[in-house]
């Protein structure tokens, strides 16, 4: 046998000890300190005298496993022999409790602290806020951070900035508001929000349809507050609020080019998510604008564009119905290596001129190994206004033979495709019926009839649905008269003449409240 060197021996041996698991060594560290805690608590059972130091020790254990019951009971133990807990001790309580989700908890040991002379400092705020963010519990929250103000506890601005991200995810706006009264009159100027605070609630009036709110946000930033300056998620709030706010035309145009403009006074470079939420605004505005667009981000490009970004892109052009410009997004697509989805033909089969050429883009999506979805025929039923009976019948059956289930999407866009033919609703209607069976019809199918009886003006045959419904024992909900009367506002008939069966279908759809409803707001033109 061959020499071998004591230091190629050694370092092998230190290679096997390294190789041990970070499971097994988290175990070990366990097992060690529970012996330690037994034996440390059967000297203390037995009239010995622990130092505060070595149960304080025992409290960190416990709360860095989660154990909240060992952590109360050595707490109750550091009582009992006349020390004080001190700040530290109470933190790491209120870890133990963080880790456990319990807020309530927390709140009662804030309390205790500020009672007992040891004012609780920035970690203990921390904690407290984090427990009842890990919970998800937004009162908990605005508990919490309203008890740090009133009593003087700092609190950083990291916790309060994710307590309002936290509540505007919830859709707690008002108390996230009562957050942000409360940063911008803090004494302490680390609390006083910053432009991620702004940005937290830009993002979340935006998320919870409050685009206008954002709008005047992004103003005092850009107005009022000069020390902060904007980021690309200011930005892209901003435009995200545009898109979703309901403006004129030239109002979104005009707020895009203001926000474009802004960018490039700040030196703030586009990131590909901005990018996509701009296409799809000037989308919306029209051809020249996404035209515009489109060609200043190929000449300044500081993104690489990914697969929504194209999406957008196809989307924008399908809207002016480019078809020609959507195939050269296609082949860019191919030229990048970035492989188009299902979602990427749904967009320009809508606008397809022809039943020849949503064929051909069908063969294409399938050519590429993509299989049509039912957001894929979906769209082949909103391709022309008027459609007929069988035509919408043969799309239905098409997405049966290729294994796509016929569910409450395909069924309402199937009866809504011939709103315009009430006739032909009712001949896709009972072929649905047919094929399915009337168990499997959803109420989506129902609901869109009653839309295109609306279209029409046939508020007698919307009574018959309605009682179809009770037969097959669906309970017919105030939202079918909702759908009705939505029907209604794009038709030309009297109200008059609906008057007779409406206040039946009223009361078979149990409506109690008129003022919800639209068909008594709208004006019939005669």
């Amino acid at each position: 046998m061959g020499f071998v060197s004591p230091v190629l021996s050694s370092s092998r041996s230190c290679r096997r000890h390294v190789l041990v698991s970070g499971v097994d060594k988290r175990r070990s560290w366990a097992e060690r300190e529970a012996n330690l805690s037994e034996q440390l608590e059967k000297r203390l059972l037995s009239g010995e005298q622990l130092s505060p130091t070595s149960i304080q020790r025992r409290i960190v254990a416990a709360s860095r496993n989660g154990d909240v019951e060992s952590a109360e009971k050595w707490a109750g133990y550091m009582k009992q022999g006349g020390y004080t807990l001190g700040t530290p001790t109470y933190t790491s309580l209120l870890h133990a409790y963080r880790q456990a989700c319990d807020p309530e908890r927390c709140l009662l040991l804030l309390e205790e602290m500020r009672l007992d002379g040891d004012l609780p400092n920035e970690k203990s705020s921390y904690e407290a806020v984090r427990a009842a963010i890990s919970a998800e519990d937004g009162t908990a929250v605005s508990e919490i951070v309203a008890y740090c103000f009133r009593h003087n506890i700092p609190i950083s601005r990291s916790s309060l900035n994710a307590s309002l991200n936290l509540l505007m995810r919830l859709g707690k706006v008002e108390q996230a508001e009562d957050i942000i009264r409360f940063m911008r009159s803090a004494p302490n100027p680390d609390a006083v929000p910053d432009i991620v605070s702004w940005n937290v609630m830009m993002c979340g009036y935006s998320r919870n349809g409050m685009p206008e709110k954002t709008l005047a946000t992004f103003g005092g930033i850009i107005y009022r507050r000069q020390s902060e300056k904007p980021t690309i998620s200011t930005f892209n709030a901003v435009l995200q609020a545009l898109l979703n706010i309901r403006q004129h035309k030239s109002n979104k145009s005009a707020g895009a080019q203001f926000v474009v403009r802004t960018m490039g006074k700040l030196k703030i470079h586009c990131d590909v998510q901005t990018a996509t939420t701009l296409i799809r605004l000037v989308g919306e505005i029209g051809r020249s604008e996404v035209v515009k667009v489109e060609r200043w981000f190929s000449g300044h490009q500081t993104f690489k564009p990914d697969l929504f970004y194209f999406n957008a892109v196809i989307e924008a052009y399908a809207r002016c119905e480019d078809l020609q410009s959507c195939s050269r997004t296609m082949e860019e697509m191919d030229i990048l290596g970035i492989n188009p989805d299902a979602r990427s033909f749904n967009l320009m089969l809508k606008v397809q001129g022809s039943e020849d050429d949503a064929n051909a883009l069908l063969a294409e999506m399938r050519s590429r190994k993509i299989d049509p979805d039912v957001y894929s025929y979906c769209a082949l039923l909103k391709r022309e206004p008027k459609n007929s009976a069988e035509g919408i019948a043969r799309i239905v059956q098409m997405a049966m033979d290729s294994g796509v289930a016929v569910d409450s999407r395909l069924q309402s866009a199937a009866i809504r495709a011939a709103k315009h033919d009430v006739k032909g609703a009712e001949l896709v209607f009972r072929f649905l019926a047919a094929k399915l069976g009337v168990d499997n019809l959803k109420d989506a199918s129902f609901m869109a009839f009653l839309y295109v009886c609306g279209v029409s003006g046939r508020s007698d045959l919307a009574v018959r649905i309605v009682y179809a419904m009770k037969k097959a024992k669906r309970v017919p909900k105030p939202a079918c008269y909702r759908e009705f009367a939505k029907g209604t506002r794009e038709s030309k008939v009297a109200e008059h003449k609906l008057q007779p069966y409406l206040f039946v279908l009223k009361t078979l759809c149990n409506v109690t409240d008129d003022f919800d409803l639209p068909i008594n707001r709208v004006r019939i033109k005669f």
